[in-house]
Order: structure tokens, then C-alpha cells, then sequence
């Protein structure tokens, strides 16, 4: 017999989302409307486990960890790590709590990447049975690379790098010029400033281009 979630009108599963707007508890209840939302997306005709049908192309497991192409349900962890990581890292460079503390808000943009799923196409994951960092990559870009604040110097990085590398073919990314930590690391793997730099938008910050040859 079908449970109830699986059945639940579409008019029912809008309802509950919208009750859930306007909740506070947001890791939780984004959690709770992703499982109503597509309980089971690997079952979905057409679609790898994924939702993209070249997941088992480039996906990479060793012992208890992989990196994999994200879904729908890593939105939530996918959210915490870019807000959370970011704040970290990037507020003592910016000094804008109105954007830090404002603008970036972890269920705006987990709902985003529910609404629209075609954004996490080019998105990777790490996971062990959590999904401690993230992958994005644009081409042969590495655009994001962010790894959980609570799983740091645990390789975790090297190993989204390396993949990034070697499996995606990424050579190259922009940096912030004061982000000296992220500079040493992607020197460590090959990495060099070209020289080429620009203003990050809406800011006097300096980003530098750095490419792998």
C-alpha cells in the first residue's frame, strides 16, 4: 500500500511548502519538504540516481566516501556549506553584515536549488553518509569549492580538487587576493596567478585568475 506522502495531492504538497515558509526552523523543514517533494527521486522514469543520467559516468568511490553528482535532497547541506563557509571566510574581508547576515540566508537559497533543480547540474558533492563539501565546476572552471567548517583538515578539499582535476578536467578559477589561505592551497595543486585581474562585482575587492597548465 502506497503511504501517504507518496500519494499527497499536488494542492496538499503546495499547502505544507507554503506553511513551511513561513517557519523559522529552516534546516529541518527544508529537510521535511524535500522528502515530501520527491521522496524517492532516483525512481523518477528517465533518470540516474542523480537526476542526471551521466551521474555514473564520472562519479568516484573509494572505501566509505564518493564524490557524486548532487540532488534534489542534498539542497539543504548544500546551502549550509556555502552560507556558513562563506560568513567564515569572507566577512572579515567584505566587513557587510547586511549582506553576511542579510542577504545570504540558507533556506532562500536550499528553496532555490528545489525550485530549480537544473542548478545543481554542475554541482558535486562529497559524502561519506554526510555530505560534507561541494563542487562546482563550469566548464573546465572551478567555480566553488567549499568544504564543511567542522570537517576542515580532513583532506576533504584535496580530494574535491583532485577529482575536479583529474575527473572534470578544471583548470582554471578565480580567487579573492586576501584569501592567501585558498591561494596556497590551489598552488599545491598546480595552480599559478596568470596575472589577470578583476574587481569582484559590487566591491573594491581584487580577484586574481589562477590556471593549471
Amino acid at each position: 500500500m502506497k503511504s501517504a506522502v507518496s500519494i499527497a495531492p499536488a494542492a496538499k504538497r503546495h499547502k505544507f511548502l507554503m506553511r513551511l515558509c513561513a517557519s523559522n526552523d529552516t534546516v529541518r523543514q527544508i529537510d521535511l519538504a524535500l522528502s515530501i517533494i520527491d521522496p524517492l527521486p532516483w525512481k523518477r522514469g528517465g533518470l540516474g540516481r542523480s537526476g542526471f543520467d551521466d551521474m555514473d559516468l564520472h562519479s568516484k568511490e573509494r572505501g566509505n566516501w564518493m564524490i557524486r553528482h548532487a540532488t534534489i535532497k542534498d539542497a539543504s547541506r548544500i546551502a549550509e556549506i556555502l552560507i556558513f563557509t562563506k560568513r567564515m571566510n569572507y566577512r572579515r574581508v567584505f566587513q557587510n553584515d547586511l549582506v553576511s547576515f542579510g542577504e545570504m540566508q540558507v533556506y532562500p537559497l536550499a528553496k532555490d536549488y528545489v525550485d530549480h533543480p537544473d542548478k545543481l547540474k554542475n554541482i558535486w558533492v562529497y559524502d561519506d553518509g554526510i555530505v560534507k563539501g561541494m563542487l562546482r565546476i563550469d566548464d573546465t572552471q572551478i567555480t566553488e569549492l567549499y568544504v564543511d567548517s567542522f570537517f576542515e583538515n580532513q583532506g576533504i578539499g584535496t580530494k574535491l580538487m583532485e577529482f575536479a582535476v583529474g575527473q572534470m578536467n578544471g583548470n582554471c578559477l578565480w580567487v579573492l587576493e586576501k584569501n592567501t589561505r585558498a591561494i596556497h592551497f590551489y598552488k599545491k595543486h598546480g595552480f599559478s596567478c596568470t596575472g589577470e585581474r578583476r574587481l569582484q562585482e559590487g566591491t573594491t575587492e581584487i580577484l586574481l585568475k589562477m590556471r593549471r597548465e
